[in-house]
Order: structure tokens, then C-alpha cells, then sequence
């Protein structure tokens, strides 16, 4: 998928992007590790306005159902409230 979504209006917190992060549950915060180990990912969380969540939440719903349909994609998700709440999709 080649398609670009262009949010606008947001602010970004707490990008980790730059190499994949784990939570250490011992350090009680996230630590950089290689990119297979367990619970490795990259995450970045957005604060947004509703209108603008609206709008991503029923981009991401029709983009998903029309993957899933052509390719039998299957994602790991959270449910709408978790999402804007915490904001990540996890590929699995």
C-alpha cells in the first residue's frame, strides 16, 4: 500500500522511532533493544482534536476492511476508545 494520510493540526509526543523500544517492567520504563526481541516496536503518540481523530479512526476503519478484503491482512487493534486513548495499531 502506497497510500499517503496527511494528519494535520497534531502535536507528536514521545517518538520513538529512531530503533525499536521495549518495555522493561524491572526499569519500569522502555529501553531500546533489537528489532525481533519480544515486545519490540516503534511508537510515536499524537495528541489530537476530536474532528480530526473522527476523521483518522474512519480513514484507518475503510483502509483495513479494503486490505483485509484483498489480502487477508490481519492486525492486532484496540477498540476505538482504547485508540484514542493511546493511539498505536500493531502489525502482527
Amino acid at each position: 500500500m502506497s497510500e499517503q494520510y496527511v494528519i494535520k493540526k497534531i502535536t507528536a509526543m514521545y517518538p520513538k522511532l529512531d530503533k525499536t523500544y521495549r518495555y522493561d517492567n524491572e526499569q519500569q520504563r522502555s529501553v531500546s533493544c533489537g528489532a525481533t526481541d519480544d515486545g519490540a516496536e516503534y511508537s510515536v503518540n499524537f495528541i489530537m482534536d476530536d474532528a480530526t481523530a473522527k476523521a483518522l479512526w474512519s480513514y484507518m476503519k475503510t483502509t483495513y476492511a479494503e486490505e483485509k478484503k484483498r489480502t487477508g491482512l490481519r492486525l492486532k487493534t484496540h477498540s476505538r476508545k482504547q485508540m484514542m486513548g493511546c493511539g498505536h495499531t500493531k502489525l502482527i
